[in-house]
């Protein structure tokens, strides 16, 4: 995207410098010797000063550490859409393949030819160590148990007067206890199932940021909190939040389990790609949950051991979980139905999850570092859309909100207009609300309807 043909250039005359492992008589700090490398083509770069620099000796130098270099241009019409297309490119990557294959950087030429690391600016540095955070602080073990024991919840959504299930309670439950295990399910789905490069590739490519699954799981267990106790609407409402937050805890116990079991990104990217991503991550959750364990990737018998471990210990808590006095703490309400059919189901369940998780992490081969992650040639980094950055190069950011251009389709004149339009509707339905009754008669009417 952009081509970028570097000039034809020789070695330069300059002495090379020794590289040693101990410490440099000159003050110069040790890096790996093919960062050392690279160092090296940029300092050359930088030293000459007759003519055009050459900077195609960096390039150079990368391809022959197999890295895959790709380049955007000053002259591009659009630099934005050569980043979103390298991005759908890299996100296709086969996740089998050896890391030294693996290998990319995203550079941008100027004016001059000279190259720069190219770096995404706004949301996507916060989301990055964010979601990195999350990433150590998930536990598999509870999404799990919170997922068999929230179906205890199930058998209530039938039940009238006051046996019904509290959903306040449930909402502090799974808002503050289960805060990382329900949080970020987009992101999970976009870079573990979709393939996404980076965070800031993931921020290019969506228009909304916010995590706003873990957001109407809260809502929808406070609005049924709030709405009349004991009725219909407040039985439903429950019973939609507990729903989303199984499927959410299912879809980012699948993420992992996809990312664990190395299988390919997801191709189709059409329109409904997230939708069906996180269907395909909530049914993978679903299968082999016990996959989704971080330390799984460990492989072997280490892998064995935390799938059993994982099994005994949430399965006893769902046991224990069937005493009225413990269902009285946990979930408030469900004591008070019959939980045959739940307790027959999630037996069955753990009983087919536990043979087929142990069957693919029996497939996990023993984790052993390879000599590129012993000796990286690249620093992986999410400001970048393909997400490695190349060492000692210098950085271009580029922001997004800055060069969005708007709809083509109308002039800055029409928006004002609009704006004048949409200025006075707002007032006068204001007006109309502040002197009438007829909205207080169409709200009644409407909440009549609810059962």
């Amino acid at each position: 995207s952009g081509g970028f043909n570097p000039p034809a250039t020789g070695r330069s005359s300059r002495p090379s410098t020794s590289y040693g492992n101990g410490t440099n008589p000159e003050g110069w700090d040790c890096l790996p010797y093919k960062q050392y490398l690279i160092r090296n083509e940029v300092e050359r770069a930088n030293g000459e000063l007759n003519g055009k620099p050459p900077y195609a000796g960096i390039v150079n130098e990368l391809k022959n550490l197999g890295v895959r270099v790709y380049i955007v241009s000053y002259s591009s019409d659009d630099v934005l859409a050569d980043i979103r297309h390298i991005v759908s490119l890299v996100s296709k990557d086969d996740r089998k393949m050896p890391l030294r294959e693996k290998q990319r950087c995203l550079l941008y030429r100027d004016e001059r030819d000279r190259v720069f690391n190219l770096k995404i600016r706004g949301e996507s540095d916060g989301l990055a160590s964010q979601w990195e955070a999350q990433l150590l602080s998930f536990s598999g073990f509870e999404a799990i148990v919170a997922s068999t024991v929230l179906c205890r919840a199930f058998p209530c959504i039938d039940m009238d007067g006051e046996n019904g299930v509290r959903p306040g309670y449930i909402s502090l439950i799974i808002g503050l206890v289960l805060s990382e295990e329900i949080g970020s399910v987009a992101v999970n789905v976009s870079m573990l199932v979709r393939g996404m490069p980076s965070i800031s590739a993931y921020a290019l490519t969506h228009r909304i940021l916010h995590d706003w699954p873990r957001k109407l799981i809260i809502f929808s267990l406070a609005l049924a909190s709030a709405a009349p106790a004991d009725s219909a609407t407040q039985r439903w409402i429950t019973f939609f939040g507990i729903i989303f937050a199984v499927a959410v805890l299912a879809s980012n116990l699948g993420s992992r389990a996809w990312y664990h079991l190395k299988l390919n990104p997801l191709a189709y990217s059409g329109p409904g790609a997230a939708a069906l991503a996180f269907l395909t991550a909530m049914m993978t959750g679903i299968v082999v949950p016990f996959v989704g364990h971080r330390e799984v990737q460990a492989g072997g018998k280490a892998a064995m051991e935390v799938v059993l471990r994982s099994a005994f210990l949430s399965a006893l808590i769902f046991i224990l979980s069937d005493i009225d006095e413990v269902q009285q703490f946990v979930i408030v309400g469900s004591e008070a139905c019959n939980q045959n059919v739940v307790n027959v189901s999630v037996g069955i369940w753990y009983l087919a999850t536990l043979m087929t998780s142990s069957f693919f992490v029996a497939r996990i081969k023993t984790y052993s570092p390879t000599p590129e992650e012993t000796e990286p040639v690249l620093v992986e980094d999410h400001s970048s859309p393909v997400g490695y950055m190349v060492p000692n190069l210098p950085v271009v950011h580029i922001d997004p909100t800055l060069g969005v251009k708007g709809a083509p389709c109308c002039s800055l004149r029409v928006y004002l207009l609009l704006a004048v339009v949409l200025g006075v509707c707002i007032a006068g339905t204001l007006a109309f609300m502040a002197f009438s009754d007829a909205d207080d008669a169409l709200t009644t009417q409407f909440f009549n309807f609810l059962p």
